[in-house]
C-alpha cells in the first residue's frame, strides 16, 4: 500500500527495485511533516546563509558573502576532518552537494567517514565521466549525525563510562554493562520525530543502518569491520518499524564498545581521540523476488590486485571478490564457500583450472533478505533461484551437463542443474570494463590504491546500474618496502624460488633467521611427531620475541 506504483496497461504493480525507488524519490523533497527543529541554533545559521548564496548564484546575482570560505566551513561542520580527505571533499564536492547532505540530515554534527566516502566515490565518478550517470545508480541515503550520538550519552547517563574508554588501563572494564546500558537507552521526543519521517520516506523498502564514525574509513585509520552494520527489514506497522529501527540504532552505538573496536583503537594510539559515531541509513539495493529480496551481484573491489595467479595478470587493473546476492558474502570470507575472485585486465582467468574446478570452487549460498520471517538469511543457491522466475539466471549461471546427463541416466526429475559462473557476464557485457574504469578513477583521485563495496541489478547484459556503497583507501601492511625482484640472481646465492601463484606484494626485507622444514621427511611423520616440530619451531621463534626488529623467515 506505501510503496510506489508504476502504471502499465490498466494496471497498478508495485515497484520492487531499490534502483527505480531511489531514481524517483530523491528527485522531491523529503518533507519533515513532524520534525521542522528550531533547536539547531548555528547550524541552521550558516546552512541558511548557504542556500542564500546558492539562490543568488541561481538568479545570476552577486551573493552577499565569498563562496569558498563559505563551503570551507560548510565542510568542517559535515566531515569534522583535516588533511586529504577534506582536500578531496573541498575539490569534488560543490555548494549544492553540501545543501543536499543538509536536507537528508536527522540532528547535527559530522556524518563520519562511510558517508563522506561514499559521496565522494559518486561525485569523483561523475566529475571525470559524465557517463556514469547513466550506470551510477542513484541514492537516498540519510545520515544521523555525530551530535545526536552525544546526545544520547548524555541524556541516559553514559557519558562518563564513554569517558573511561579513553583510559588505557581500564578500557576494557565493564564492557558487557557499558554495551546492555547503551542497547537500553531511549531517544528525546524531537530525535524519534525525525525518525519517523525518514521511515515514512522509505515506505516498506528494505533499509540498512551502518556505522560511520570520524575516524572510519581514513587515510590514517580504515577501522574496517570494527562496528555493526544492521538490515532492517522495515515490514509491518509503523510501531514495529519505529521499534526495529531503533533497536538498530543502538546496537551500531553499542559496537563501538566492543573490545575489538577497543583493542584496535588502542593497538593504534586512538584511545584519547573522540570517537564519535554517526550513522549512515541506506536503502537496501536489490530486488524483491517473491519472499526474498538481494541485489544480482555484489563484492569488493581492489584498484590494485594482490592477488597475481597467473602471468597474464597486471596488478595494477585491479581486482573484484564477486557474489551473486547480498555482499556480506563477499566482505566477510566464508569458510563453508567460494567467491568468485576476477583479475580485472583478465577476468576469464581463474585461479582453478579446467571445468571440474570452476563448478568446485563455485558459490553455492546466496545470501539474502527474507521478507517473511524479517530475517538476513543464508540459502542454497540451488534452492532459492527456482523461487525467483524472474531472475536473469542465464548471465549469471550455467548449465552443469554433467549432473544433467546424471540426472537422466537415474531417471531423476526436477533437478536443478545450474551453478553460478558468471560466464556470459564475462564473456558478453562490458560489465568487468566498467568496474576497471571506476577503480581506475577512484584510485587516481585518491592517489592511492582503494577498496570500494558495490552492488548492481540487472535489467538485460546491456542495462544495469552500479551502486557505490563505500569508498576507502586500502589498508595494507607497510612495515617494509614494496619493491621488484632483482633482475638477475646466480643460482649460488638462490635459497628457494617458486613458479605459480603468488599472494601479496613483493617486499625487500633483510631475514636473520631462516627455519626449513624438509617437506619429504616432514610428510613422513606421524602426527604427534608433526606437533612436536611445530612446539619446536615456537620456541626458536619465541626466543626473538623481544626483539621486534628481526625477521624469521619460515619454510
Amino acid at each position: 500500500m506505501y510503496m510506489l506504483h508504476a502504471f502499465e496497461g490498466n494496471e497498478f504493480t508495485p515497484v520492487t527495485g531499490s534502483g527505480k525507488n531511489t531514481e524517483v524519490l530523491s528527485r522531491s523533497s523529503w518533507n519533515r511533516q513532524r520534525s521542522t527543529n528550531k533547536r539547531l541554533g548555528i547550524w541552521s545559521r550558516v546552512f541558511t546563509r548557504a542556500g542564500e548564496v546558492r539562490a543568488a548564484l541561481e538568479r545570476g546575482a552577486e551573493p552577499q558573502e565569498d563562496l569558498q570560505p563559505l563551503v570551507n566551513q560548510l565542510l568542517r561542520m559535515l566531515t569534522g576532518r583535516s588533511g586529504r580527505i577534506f582536500q578531496l571533499a573541498r575539490k569534488h564536492l560543490s555548494l549544492e552537494d553540501l545543501l543536499n547532505i543538509r536536507r537528508r540530515m536527522i540532528g547535527t554534527g559530522p556524518i563520519g567517514g562511510k558517508s563522506i566516502g561514499m559521496l565522494l566515490g559518486q561525485a569523483i565518478l561523475k566529475k571525470a565521466d559524465s557517463s556514469w550517470e547513466d550506470f551510477l545508480e542513484s541514492h537516498d541515503s540519510f545520515y544521523i549525525g555525530a551530535d545526536v550520538f552525544y546526545t544520547y550519552l548524555v541524556e541516559n547517563g553514559l557519558w562518563w563510562i564513554k569517558q573511561k574508554q579513553k583510559d588505557p588501563d581500564a578500557y576494557l572494564d565493564g564492557l558487557e554493562l557499558a554495551r546492555h546500558q547503551m542497547r537500553s537507552g531511549s531517544f528525546p521526543d524531537y530525535i524519534i520525530e525525525q525518525f519517523a519521517d525518514l521511515l515514512e520516506y522509505f515506505g516498506p523498502s528494505p533499509i540498512v543502518v551502518r556505522s560511520s564514525s570520524l575516524l572510519e574509513d581514513s587515510f590514517d585509520c580504515a577501522s574496517a569491520g570494527k562496528a555493526a552494520s544492521v538490515f532492517c527489514m522495515n515490514q509491518g506497522s509503523p510501531e514495529q518499524r519505529m521499534e526495529e529501527f531503533v533497536s538498530a540504532v543502538k546496537t551500531v552505538y553499542a559496537s563501538g564498545m566492543s573490545a575489538d573496536s577497543l583493542r584496535y583503537r588502542s593497538a593504534h594510539g586512538l584511545l584519547g581521540r573522540d570517537e564519535q559515531m554517526s550513522i549512515l541509513v541506506q536503502r537496501v539495493s536489490g530486488m524483491a523476488h517473491g519472499r526474498w529480496f538481494f541485489p544480482h551481484l555484489a563484492g569488493v573491489g581492489l584498484s590494485f590486485n594482490p592477488y597475481v595467479w597467473s602471468p597474464d595478470i597486471e596488478p595494477e587493473a585491479g581486482v573484484l571478490r564477486l557474489v551473486f546476492g547480498l555482499g556480506t558474502r563477499a566482505v566477510d570470507t566464508s569458510a563453508d564457500d567460494f567467491a568468485h575472485v576476477i583479475a580485472l585486465n583478465a577476468p576469464e582467468r581463474q585461479p582453478g583450472t579446467g571445468p571440474e574446478a570452476v563448478r568446485r570452487y563455485s558459490q553455492r549460498k546466496v545470501d539474502a533478505l527474507d521478507l517473511e520471517s524479517h530475517g538476513h538469511v543464508s540459502r542454497d543457491f540451488m534452492d532459492l533461484a527456482p523461487q525467483c522466475s524472474d531472475l536473469h539466471l542465464d548471465l549469471f549461471a550455467s548449465r552443469d551437463h554433467e549432473v544433467e546427463r546424471r540426472a537422466a541416466k537415474s531417471g531423476l526429475k526436477g533437478v536443478f542443474p545450474w551453478f553460478l559462473s558468471f560466464d556470459r557476464l564475462v564473456r558478453e557485457t562490458e560489465f568487468f570494463k566498467r568496474i576497471r574504469q571506476m577503480l581506475g578513477i577512484l584510485g587516481d583521485a585518491y592517489g592511492h590504491p582503494v577498496d570500494v563495496e558495490f552492488s548492481a541489478n540487472f535489467r538485460s547484459e546491456k542495462l544495469y546500474r552500479i551502486n557505490l556503497l563505500q569508498y576507502r583507501p586500502m589498508r595494507a601492511k607497510t612495515d617494509a618496502i614494496v619493491s621488484e625482484p632483482p633482475a638477475e640472481i646466480s643460482d649460488e646465492d638462490r635459497i628457494v624460488d617458486s613458479r605459480g601463484p603468488v599472494v601479496g606484494s613483493s617486499r625487500d626485507v633483510s631475514v636473520d633467521r631462516l627455519i626449513y622444514v624438509v617437506p619429504s621427511e616432514y610428510s613422513e611423520l606421524v602426527l604427534n611427531d608433526r606437533s612436536a616440530i611445530a612446539k619446536l619451531i615456537g620456541r626458536f621463534v619465541g626466543a626473538g620475541a623481544d626483539d621486534d626488529s628481526r625477521h624469521t623467515l619460515i619454510i
